[in-house]
């Protein structure tokens, strides 16, 4: 590690890890792209399991939590430009994979209330598009009227 002054003692935990960053943020501004993705891997590697605790815990489903997870550390790669190193990387890194997790709950909510969901409907013997959701009433049930009415009427 650069960041660390010889004799020393040797950082650790969030320490360590900002000093790691502050690394991959010089090598990147440098245009060592190598030497800062190989550096930037330590860090994801130390913090991959921490990351997919906290993201299962906001998504409770795993394969979304991969997703934030991944997310998050392409997303803290590509800003980390606007990393301060006077604060822990790893309450910015959190940050970061929070709000990633609260979007995707607020995008599945997005979803949840415009998509009604095939399975409902088909246990009920109706299709999707006899039950999506209308102001007034469809426009076959409005053909049946009219054609009830005429019937009606010429009785």
């Amino acid at each position: 590690m650069v960041g660390a002054p010889q004799g020393a003692p040797a950082p650790t935990g969030r320490e360590a890890d900002t000093l790691d960053a502050s690394e991959v943020k010089r090598f990147l501004a440098a245009g060592e792209e190598n030497e800062a993705r190989e550096r930037f891997a330590e860090i994801v590697l130390r913090h991959q399991r921490r990351a997919s605790r906290i993201a299962y815990h906001y998504l409770r489903d795993a394969a979304d939590a991969d997703e934030a997870v991944q997310d998050a550390f392409v997303k803290a790669y590509l800003h980390l430009n606007t990393f301060r190193e006077e604060l822990p990387f790893e309450v910015w890194f959190t940050r970061i994979l929070v709000n990633g997790c609260l979007d995707r709950i607020k995008a599945r909510a997005r979803r949840d209330r415009w998509f009604v969901s095939r399975a409902e409907h088909v246990e009920e013997g109706q299709g999707v598009l006899e039950t999506a959701p209308g102001a007034g009433p469809s426009p076959e049930d409005t053909l049946l009227a009219r054609e009830r009415h005429r019937r009606l009427n010429e009785a």
